[in-house]
């Protein structure tokens, strides 16, 4: 699952400011600077940032790899 940070990371590479993100969103700044904080991300609104972040299906795909710890042995 993503987290706030990547989730923060992920808008910085994207170029779009909190400020923008939050109202694609119809949220605050301070409620979308709260989400980036939060160890984890509920699903409904890791989707809305996504499509608001117009991250394609194999740019998720591709983070999910990168994002998602390795199962332990």
């Amino acid at each position: 699952m993503i987290n706030g940070t990547t989730l923060s990371k992920l808008r910085q590479l994207k170029g779009i400011k909190q400020q923008q993100l939050a109202k694609k969103n119809g949220i605050s700044q301070q409620a979308l600077s709260k989400l980036e904080q939060k160890e984890k991300i509920d699903e409904r609104k890791l989707h809305d940032v996504l499509t608001a972040l117009k991250v394609s299906n194999s740019e998720w795909e591709q983070l999910r790899k990168i994002i998602t710890p390795p199962p332990a042995q």
